[in-house]
């Protein structure tokens, strides 16, 4: 997406728009989040803006809401950090996500595709909310990124005025010792 300037009634494009691109986070950024993305195995966390979780949303997303966050660029990445005894067996975990897709008229679907460092799968998000697994390694850190095909306005399905250009709102994850499906 590229931004516009009027100038006497000539539209200029400067370029993309840095609202949505993804940003690398720095490593020192990184180490001093780490104590905030620790997640437990077997608990579903939600990741809202009263969430103590909040801080897993990496690049890409919008700052949390009441009821979870928007996915504003088209990948966006979720790091977290499992404990050594989450990950002492070494076999694959389940990487767990609640999230709901922003339709416009006449869309039934919108594709998402979630990646760990060992699965990748992509869905079509039908209106509603789903739960999509992907498998994750067994490390300590984890980065899963959410992938989308394109952004769109939600103005142009409400009356508000909302500039923001968005795919998919996460609502909670988790992470299970056990391969889980919906």
């Amino acid at each position: 997406m590229a931004l516009g300037v009027p100038a006497l009634g000539t539209f200029f494009v400067l370029g993309p728009d840095p609202a949505v691109l993804t940003r690398d986070e720095s490593e020192d950024l990184r180490d001093e989040l780490k104590e905030l993305r620790s997640v437990a195995s077997g608990e579903f966390v939600d990741l809202n803006d009263r969430s103590t979780h909040r801080w897993i949303l990496g690049p890409g997303f919008a700052p949390p809401e009441a009821d979870g966050a928007w996915v504003r660029a088209q990948r966006a990445e979720m790091i977290f950090y499992l404990s050594a005894a989450d990950v002492a067996e070494g076999a694959p975990l389940s990487f767990e996500l609640s999230v709901s897709p922003l339709l416009l008229e006449g869309q039934t679907a919108r594709p998402l595709t979630l990646r760990s460092a060992i699965e990748e799968v992509t869905v079509e998000l039908a209106a509603g909310g789903s739960r999509i697994f992907v498998e994750i390694p067994a490390n300590t850190e984890q980065v899963v990124e959410l992938v989308c095909d394109s952004l769109d306005n939600p103005s142009q399905e409400q009356s508000s005025i909302d500039a923001r250009r968005l795919c998919v709102k996460v609502y909670g994850m988790a992470v299970w010792h056990e391969r889980r499906s919906p």
